[in-house]
């Protein structure tokens, strides 16, 4: 069996290890084992920051994009048997982060307000009436991160206290295997429509070290998300049908919740998912994956900015309207398609944070006992009286209590 094929039969079986309440989907059990990289990944990285040619490089993120696509193929499987893709059957932030066994009650989604939203620079534009519509995220760890901070008791915050007390100034780090996933969702009414940004590589016309953020309102182009046809449809906003999208249908709207945040749901509403982030402990400061829709009139070819570069054939459905971004490391390109070492959501950190922006740049200032967001300083002195969390910003913000 192909190396690849090994890493998501493990990672499809680590995500029905848990069975979570009466409302989970009801799937069997399955044994899972440390997950090892389906291709050399420190390899790669010495390729994208010190290629021995232009193609070497071009080959070695490729190959990345590849192995990131794979990872979304295994997080949305969803065999026969079950109601819904591996990563809904995992743990969610609340139930792994509760402060004892006693799981919060189980709700079919619980969400919050990304971080990005409300402290990046721009948070007052975003805020602004007449802006983007809310943006929700939920976030679920795999058994095997669940079960790292159950063990470890990383979700208590004397825990952390205890740590930087005796001078320990990283968690214990996450096991190979453990993937955390954060999906993205706006509301689609029932009657009505929703807008939606369609993101474009061609609006990134900047220096890559000064690349100001791209809020959705501003992007050329969007669309109209609905579930049934308006009357009177905008010519300068497209029409898509939210079959076009993964979404959930909301039956019941207590069954939801919106953590530290208003949400008004209604029977027939629909909650579209918009993006994902995948983060794979793989390498020792994770791999990290983004994904986002966007559906109509996409570019092909093999660049990295290309809307179907490396994506896999046997992806069908809904799912083919989804582009993404990878990166293992600060060094992610060629500089000749775009900000060297930029990754990012669109919808997220390109629209708050910077079209300059680096997963890794980022989550390696997640500390408890830091700022409440990037202080983009990482110095040894920085760190003082503080726990870095292993890359995860999840973790950190709960052990400040944000």
């Amino acid at each position: 069996m192909k190396p690849t094929a090994v890493l998501l039969l493990l990672i499809l079986a680590a995500g029905g290890a848990l069975l979570l309440g009466a409302r989970r989907p009801k799937c069997p059990p399955a044994d899972f084992a440390p997950a090892t990289p389906a291709v050399d990944l420190i390899a790669l990285r010495q390729s994208i920051r010190l290629p021995t040619s232009a193609d070497a490089q071009k080959g070695a993120i490729a190959t990345l994009r590849r192995h990131a696509w794979s990872l979304f193929q295994a997080v949305i499987a969803q065999p026969s048997t079950c109601e819904a893709p591996v990563w809904r059957r995992w743990p969610d932030k609340a139930e792994t982060l509760a402060a004892d066994r006693a799981r919060p009650p189980q709700a079919v989604l619980r969400l919050a307000i990304p971080p990005e939203m409300t402290l990046a620079p721009n948070a007052a534009a975003l805020k602004d009436a007449t802006a983007t519509p809310s943006t929700f995220e939920a976030v679920n760890f795999n058994p095997i991160a669940y079960r790292h901070v159950r063990e470890r008791r990383l979700y208590d915050p004397a825990v952390a206290q205890r740590l930087v007390a005796a001078g320990v100034r990283d968690i214990p780090e996450f096991p190979a295997g453990s993937v955390v996933v954060k999906t993205f969702w706006r509301v689609v009414p029932a009657q009505g429509i929703t807008p939606l940004g369609l993101w474009d590589w061609s609006n990134v016309h900047c220096d890559p070290h000064d690349c100001p953020a791209a809020p959705e309102s501003g992007w050329a182009r969007h669309v109209c998300v609905y579930q049934s046809s308006p009357p009177q449809p905008d010519p300068a906003c497209p029409l898509v049908d939210a079959g076009q999208f993964y979404s959930i249908l909301v039956a019941d709207p207590s069954e939801y919740r919106c953590m530290g945040c208003e949400l008004k749901l209604s029977p027939g509403d629909r909650l579209i998912l918009i993006g994902m982030h995948i983060a794979t402990k793989e390498t020792p400061d994770w791999l990290w994956g983004t994904f986002w829709w966007r559906g109509l009139d996409r570019t092909d070819g093999d660049a990295w900015n290309n809307d179907n570069a490396q994506r896999p054939a046997t992806l069908s459905g809904f799912w083919k309207n989804y582009s993404m971004d990878t990166t293992l490391s600060l060094f992610n390109r060629s500089r000749a398609g775009g900000p060297n070492a930029a990754m990012f959501n669109p919808y997220i950190e390109g629209a708050t944070a910077g079209t300059g922006v680096n997963c890794v740049s980022c989550h390696d200032q997640a500390t408890a006992g830091g700022s409440a967001f990037i202080g983009l300083d990482i110095s040894a002195a920085s760190l003082e009286g503080k726990l870095r969390t292993d890359f995860l910003w999840s973790l950190a913000s709960h052990l400040r209590g944000k």
